[in-house]
């Protein structure tokens, strides 16, 4: 016979695994979903293997609530479960995995997340370039710069992590990238918008022969009444954008850096 402090912990366990069973259906149901998500990260830790079961479950939702749950837990025995889901053919269930992961803040997950910087669904890639920032190890910038070298899906995602990250070994590599085509029609804006978030001086100088030849470039088209040649639209409603992030850029760095108007010229 059990001593009665083993009968009592034994059903304690028992209960817990009743009720975390029982919240878990109530997951299926839109009216209580909220309050049974909340209730079982409040169980804790006898909530956590029936909680990573249910990241296989059939519907998309309960899923879902799943992962938050274990990231109000925050057990890192979900960590390779999550990062399993980044693969699910759903793109809410891969989104979801990419939020769960960056809130436990492991980095094992960092390779998985920056490969989901490829994602089709730009919701996944902007959920991954979140977490990407957010868990911000030594890897994530050299693995960033690979795949902002790479030019395919996933480099101008790459861009943005690394003007968050603002690590100046980026600098280089998102010059490169914002030039990779010829002409400064060209010019690739989110690598302009984050060089000039990550607020480096030494760029100034780069950033404003841009400038002045897209600025030279808007007021000859401008004079000129030059169309696209495809849509017949005013070709300077193609090259605005760039004048205006390249003074953004300009002025965010000499914001931050505290370079005037006639410093770096």
């Amino acid at each position: 016979m059990l001593p009665r402090s083993n009968l009592k912990d034994s059903l304690v366990n028992w209960l817990n695994a009743q009720r975390v069973n029982l919240l878990i259906m109530r997951l299926e149901r839109e009216i209580r979903r909220f309050e049974a998500t909340r209730a079982l990260s409040k169980i804790g830790a006898p909530a956590v293997d029936p909680l990573i079961q249910a990241l296989s479950h059939s519907q998309v939702v309960v899923r879902i609530c799943a992962a938050e749950a274990l990231v109000q837990i925050g057990d890192r025995k979900a960590v390779q479960p999550l990062i399993k889901m980044l693969s699910e053919p759903e793109w809410k269930i891969r989104a979801a995995a990419a939020r769960a992961l960056a809130q436990i803040g492991d980095c094992r997950a960092m390779e998985p997340l920056t490969e989901a910087l490829r994602d089709v669904n730009p919701d996944v890639r902007k959920a991954a370039i979140q977490a990407v920032v957010q868990l911000g190890d030594c890897r994530a910038v050299e693995l960033l710069i690979l795949l902002l070298q790479e030019g395919g899906r996933g480099s101008d995602e790459a861009a943005k992590a690394l003007g968050a990250l603002g690590d100046r070994q980026a600098v280089r590599p998102l010059l490169t990238y914002a030039e990779r085509y010829p002409g400064v029609f060209s010019l690739n804006l989110v690598a302009i918008e984050a060089l000039g978030e990550m607020g480096d001086p030494a760029v100034l100088s780069v950033l404003q022969r841009w400038h002045e030849e897209a600025s030279t470039c808007y007021a000859e088209w401008e004079k000129t009444g030059e169309v696209h040649p495809i849509d017949g639209s005013p070709a300077t409603s193609y090259m605005l954008p760039t004048v205006q992030a390249l003074e953004t850029a300009i002025a965010g760095i000499r914001r931050k850096s505290g370079h005037t108007a006639t410093e770096g010229n």
